[in-house]
């Protein structure tokens, strides 16, 4: 079972990395997971990420999309 959810969460993070990152993926999102809430979104040159807990605690993390460039 701990390897079937391990797999799970990390298809969901992958598929939300392409999302957040790849010019094919949306510019917004929001999800929920075990209380705490992220709300993302993207411009041409960052992503930022808006992470609230289930106390209501905020964390903001901005991600220059220029820092990915190979």
């Amino acid at each position: 079972m701990n390897n079937l959810e391990s797999r799970i969460y990390a298809q969901m993070s992958q598929q939300l990395a392409n999302d957040m990152f790849t010019g094919s993926g949306g510019n917004s999102g929001t999800f929920s997971l075990e209380g705490t809430t992220i709300d993302w979104t993207k411009d041409s040159s960052a992503v930022t990420m808006n992470i609230t807990d289930p106390t209501g605690n905020q964390t903001q993390i901005v991600v220059p999309l220029a820092s990915f460039i190979f």
